[in-house]
């Protein structure tokens, strides 16, 4: 579910421990701290490597959708 995939998430990003008890199996097998920023998922999260890239895109055009950016 989307807590599995916030933990994934984490443990690409960070080598803190989890707040919430483990939910993702997968969560150990995962080279921790790895990916602390986005354009570092690229080849590791995810293969396409423009994935960093299209996720800010979609970010920038959630920010000047709202007039924050």
């Amino acid at each position: 579910g989307v807590r599995a995939h916030i933990q994934h998430l984490k443990a690409y990003a960070t080598t803190a421990p989890l707040v919430q008890p483990l939910v993702n199996p997968r969560f150990q097998f995962v080279s921790r701290g790895v990916a602390p920023l986005v354009g570092q998922l690229a080849g590791r999260w995810a293969v396409d490597p423009l994935y960093g890239d299209k996720i800010l895109a979609l970010v920038r055009r959630l920010y000047e959708s709202a007039g924050l950016f």
